[in-house]
């Protein structure tokens, strides 16, 4: 069976992986950005949104916009950044989000066989 899937194996598929790796060089960014600037109570800020459209009218797909944001603290004012990518997903029945469905037909089943061959 299956390992179902858990949020950072959702999150690292977004892009094949390279959402991800953008979002953690942000992170440590914007963490340096603080340490450097953030004085006079200045603040770095990031945000991550997932955002979900589905995939035609008879679909068990979507398709994940995803999309990090920050502003980082500078010596004279802020600087920002936006990022925003796609990533269609299976949704299964129990809604776990994947690249691939967890289940499929099994093409080679008799009944499947019957059907292809245009038989009864």
């Amino acid at each position: 069976m299956n390992k179902l899937p858990e949020l950072q194996d959702v999150l690292g598929e977004f892009g094949a992986g390279i959402f991800v790796d953008q979002l953690n060089e942000v992170l440590k960014d914007t963490a340096k950005a603080v340490i450097n600037h953030g004085d006079k109570g200045k603040t770095g800020k990031i945000t991550i949104t997932l955002k979900m459209t589905r995939l035609g009218e008879d679909s068990d797909m979507v398709d994940v916009e995803h999309s990090w944001a920050y502003e980082q603290p500078e010596m004279r004012g802020k600087s920002s950044r936006i990022n925003v990518t796609n990533t269609p997903m299976c949704v299964s029945l129990k809604g776990h989000l994947t690249v691939y469905p967890l289940s499929q037909t099994d093409l080679y089943e008799e009944s499947n066989l019957t059907s292809i061959k245009g038989g009864k």
